[in-house]
């Protein structure tokens, strides 16, 4: 009778342990919404898994529909700005694209996006262009 009884605890501890390792997984804690993009601004920290250095630094700031601003060190050293618009595409495959139509770019910028939340909010852009993988941090 004893050895039942330690068997069937032994299947109850199992049965929930399973239980709560499949339902602590949920990808909606550690993904993306346009909310998590607008909520922030981004700073640049990486670039293919390389630190920048401070004068490399540029920085996103996405508002709500679709407006926002850029900005970054120009070659004096001084910090400037320019206004951008945005937009992200959902694929079929469920990867999030983001195209920034920057003031006086002849094209928009285009990337690969993951959005991580956390604590610091990572986003992670492959620049569709260049191949890099550019690396910002919430402020």
């Amino acid at each position: 009778m004893k050895q039942i009884k330690i068997k069937s605890y032994g299947l109850l501890a199992a049965l929930i342990l399973l239980t709560v390792s499949l339902t602590s997984c949920d990808d909606a804690d550690q993904y993306y919404s346009d909310n998590l993009l607008t909520y922030y601004g981004w700073e640049l920290v990486a670039v293919n898994g390389v630190p920048v250095v401070e004068l490399d630094v540029c920085e996103f700031q996405f508002y709500d529909f679709g407006n926002g601003t850029y900005g970054r060190y120009n070659d004096r050293g001084d910090w400037y700005t320019i206004p951008i618009t945005w937009e992200v595409v959902y694929s079929g495959g469920g990867a999030e694209y983001l195209y920034v139509y920057a003031q006086g770019a002849l094209q928009p910028w285009e990337y690969k996006m993951r959005l991580y939340g956390g604590r610091p909010a990572v986003l992670e852009l492959d620049d569709l262009f260049t191949g890099d993988r550019l690396t910002f941090q919430a402020y």
